[in-house]
């Protein structure tokens, strides 16, 4: 079958619909196109949306309560998952670790953000709320959020996961995280290169 060519001798090319609004416009010396009104349809696999544009949301949430007393990491219980759809795309998290405290004598509660690609090794990313809770007495003391945002760029398709571990700095007293089942949050965007 042979293509058909339509081709203005000068101005744009527009297609009108049966009420005479202009639904493509083809301006020839600039190659700009320009689609009205559309309401409906699915963008094929071609398509590709400039930097900065979100392709995918995760949200992921825990809310059992969790204590540790040594300086050894122990899992918060949020942690979540996310597949790029192009390598050269980054992952944006966004996190809250919620119902943050350290319990009796001195210490403090330690936070770090890990992620691992495929099923390699957990690696430390950042840490937070270092020293989070310190005092110089043996009360108790309920901190809050421990809260974050940062980008992965993993240059990989394998699924990247995410999580969080704490601990007790001074290995001498609990730390917690959801206290009184407190909902820690994670959300991990794929972002557009």
């Amino acid at each position: 079958m042979a293509d058909l060519v339509i081709k203005p001798t000068s101005g744009n090319l527009i297609i009108k619909d049966d009420q005479n609004v202009a639904r493509l416009t083809i301006a020839p010396t600039s190659g700009a196109t320009t689609l009205s009104n559309v309401t409906a349809g699915t963008l094929g696999s071609g398509v590709t949306f400039p930097s900065g544009h979100i392709i995918q949301v995760k949200n992921f949430w825990y809310n059992t309560e969790k204590s540790n007393s040594t300086n050894s990491w122990a899992d918060t219980g949020l942690e979540g998952n996310i597949t790029l759809s192009s390598a050269t795309n980054k992952i944006l998290v966004i996190f809250s670790i919620n119902g943050v405290a350290k319990e009796t004598n001195n210490t403090s509660t330690y936070i770090v953000s890990q992620y691992r690609i495929g099923t390699g090794s957990w690696g430390n990313n950042l840490q937070y709320g270092n020293r989070s809770g310190l005092t110089s007495s043996t009360s108790k003391n309920n901190i809050g959020s421990v809260a974050g945002t940062y980008i992965i760029s993993p240059e990989s398709l394998e699924t990247v996961g995410v999580k969080f571990v704490f601990a007790s700095q001074s290995n001498n007293a609990a730390a917690q995280v959801q206290e009184s089942s407190a909902y820690s949050q994670l959300t991990l965007m794929e972002v557009v290169a």
